[in-house]
């Protein structure tokens, strides 16, 4: 019984053995469960917390310069983008600057304000600042913020602007931060960018658009200098596209005289020509009647009598009587008759034949008429055959006179054709 009764207690002692490691078991597990669930609760508001203090500084950020972009990006797009300004580190005061430059808009009339962008930049970050602007999609205010740095690049530091410049792989986008550069290196050392231009030019057989970049700034504090230096070049087409630079800003400048003596005292040659035809195409533009009077008693120059013409286009815009009566009386001869008809066919053009063909009337034939009364005996013709008739006889070149004619007649029968049609059907 003893035994037995040993026995029976070892037994219940086992069980409860038994029992107290499961619910030891039990009890872990749930422990397990619990810390498991806390920990996820846990990793989820710290997350939400890093969500929300990210999203607070990158909106710091970004706001200056959301209205203008994030309108018009898609949301990956904003995405990335919001990934870039994180990524980049440096002042905030220039992130700032640029979005306040962008969200002030930008016409070609009339260009950013970029005062406080360039109070806030300096030679540390402005390359910073630059990169920072190609980050934002293209467009032309990013461009014109871009050349507007590389501008203030280089009145800075001509050198560090340019290498900058030539980094692009892009023809077009080089040679456009190439001039941005070396205009801003001509206002602080005009001297060392000219050597520059004239010892790295533009790969074009027409103009070095580097070399007129530096002129162009030389010009608006040494004029005659920058004239000098234009009429210098050696190649002749780079030459011309020199002084036409010079001279553009001379006349801006109401330096008109001086554009055209200077010009004056060019050798003879193609440049010479074209920077008076230059001066003189501005000139005629606001002054017509002046430019054409000077072109008058000038006329003994090849160079000044080839700008007749010139004069008579802008004049006849204008005032196509008085152009008449200018032209008619200049020496008689080629350049007379081509003026003529330049005046005679804008008149047409905007006012019809009648205009031109009274006017013309006035005057006995000559030779110098003929291409001028040409074009009103075509416009003439399908309205008037019988009219247009007459004007044929006054042309003074016979050939000229025989193959209007042969029109005219041609027309004439064509129209009485029409008009026998006309009856037949009513």
């Amino acid at each position: 019984m003893d035994n037995e009764g040993d026995l029976s207690i070892k037994s219940i002692k086992f069980h409860w053995v038994i029992i107290i490691i499961i619910i030891w078991g039990i009890t872990l597990l749930g422990a397990f469960k619990i810390g498991k669930n806390s920990s996820s609760g846990d990793t989820i508001n710290l997350q939400k917390k890093i969500d929300s203090t990210t999203a607070s500084s990158t909106n710091n950020i970004v706001e200056v310069e959301r209205e203008i972009l994030i309108s018009a990006l898609t949301p990956k797009d904003q995405n990335e983008r919001t990934t870039q300004i994180e990524k980049s580190n440096f002042d905030s005061r220039i992130k700032q600057a640029i979005g306040k430059t962008l969200s002030e808009g930008h016409t070609r009339d009339i260009p950013h304000d970029l005062s406080l962008l360039f109070s806030a930049i300096s030679l540390k970050n402005i390359r910073q600042a630059i990169d920072y602007v190609n980050s934002i999609p293209i467009g032309p205010q990013r461009e014109s913020i871009i050349k507007a740095l590389l501008d203030r690049w280089g009145e800075q530091d001509g050198l560090s602007a340019l290498s900058y410049a030539l980094e692009s792989t892009s023809y077009w986008e080089r040679e456009v931060n190439i001039k941005a550069a070396i205009s801003g290196w001509a206002r602080s050392e005009p001297e060392e960018a000219y050597k520059w231009a004239k010892s790295n030019p533009t790969n074009s057989l027409f103009n070095n658009s580097r070399l007129n970049s530096v002129l162009k700034e030389i010009a608006q504090k040494n004029p005659e200098d920058a004239f000098k230096l234009a009429s210098e070049v050696s190649d002749e087409s780079h030459k011309s596209e020199a002084l036409k630079t010079v001279v553009d800003e001379l006349v801006t400048r109401g330096l008109l005289g001086e554009a055209i003596n200077w010009s004056l005292a060019l050798a003879d040659g193609m440049p010479r020509t074209l920077s008076l035809a230059y001066a003189v195409q501005k000139w005629a533009r606001y002054e017509p009647e002046a430019a054409g009077n000077w072109v008058s008693e000038n006329f003994d120059d090849p160079a000044t009598g080839e700008l007749s013409d010139t004069v008579a286009r802008m004049w006849s815009a204008s005032d196509p009587n008085n152009a008449m009566s200018w032209a008619v009386n200049l020496p008689e001869g080629n350049i007379r008759k081509e003026s003529l008809h330049t005046i005679v066919e804008r008149w047409i053009k905007d006012s019809g034949y009648l205009p031109a063909a009274e006017y013309l009337n006035q005057f006995e034939p000559h030779a110098d008429f003929d291409t001028t009364t040409r074009e009103i005996v075509v416009r003439a013709m399908n309205d008037d055959p019988e009219s247009a008739m007459s004007w044929v006889d006054s042309i003074v070149d016979e050939n000229l006179q025989k193959v209007l004619r042969n029109m005219v007649e041609e027309r004439i029968v064509d129209k009485e054709n029409d008009n026998d049609t006309q009856k037949l059907l009513n």
